[in-house]
C-alpha cells in the first residue's frame, strides 16, 4: 500500500501566494489572531497525524475488517485509538465557534486540514465529521450504530 504523504508545499503555497488569505483574515476581527505561521503549524501538525497514525490504518481495515458482535460494530484495531488522537487533538473542533471550545479558524484553513485527513483515512474523517455535524444542531443526519436515522426533524 502506498504511503500517504500531506500536499503541504501545495497549500501553503494556494494559502500564502495564490489567495494571499493571511492577508484576508487580518482583516477581519475574529480572525486577525491567525497568521501564515498559525496556519502553517496547523498543516505540519495535520498532516503529520494524518502520516503517522491514520494512514497505515487503511491496511488493517482492509485485512481485518469491521464487524458486528453482540448488537455492536466493532471497529479494526487501532481506530479507537486514532479517533481519540483525533478528539484529543481538538481537530474536529477547529472551526468551531470559541465561546463553545471551538478554534475557530477559518473555513479555508479547516478544508486544507480535512484534506490531509481524508487523504489519509476516509473512515475517520467520516466518523469525526459525522460527529462534528450532529453536535452542531444543522440540519444533517445523525448516525445511530451502523444505521441512519432520518426524521422531518433534520432533513
Amino acid at each position: 500500500m502506498a504511503d500517504y504523504k500531506a500536499p503541504l508545499n501545495n497549500m501553503q503555497f494556494l494559502l500564502a501566494d495564490v489567495f494571499k488569505l493571511p492577508n484576508l483574515w487580518s482583516s477581519m476581527s475574529s480572525l486577525a489572531d491567525v497568521d501564515v505561521d498559525t496556519a502553517k503549524a496547523i498543516l505540519e501538525e495535520v498532516a503529520r497525524l494524518a502520516q503517522e497514525e491514520l494512514a497505515p490504518l487503511n491496511r488493517e481495515a482492509d485485512e481485518e475488517g469491521s464487524h458486528w458482535r453482540d448488537g455492536d460494530v466493532v471497529a479494526p484495531r487501532g481506530f479507537k485509538d486514532a479517533y481519540k488522537l483525533f478528539c484529543d487533538g481538538g481537530w474536529g473542533s477547529l472551526s468551531g465557534n470559541p465561546e463553545f471550545d471551538g478554534m475557530g479558524m477559518p473555513k479555508t484553513l479547516v478544508a486544507m486540514a480535512d484534506e490531509c485527513v481524508q487523504g489519509a483515512c476516509m473512515v475517520v474523517w467520516a466518523s469525526a465529521n459525522a460527529n462534528r455535524r450532529r453536535r452542531s444542531g444543522t440540519r444533517y443526519t445523525r448516525f445511530n450504530r451502523a444505521e441512519v436515522v432520518l426524521s422531518a426533524k433534520n432533513v
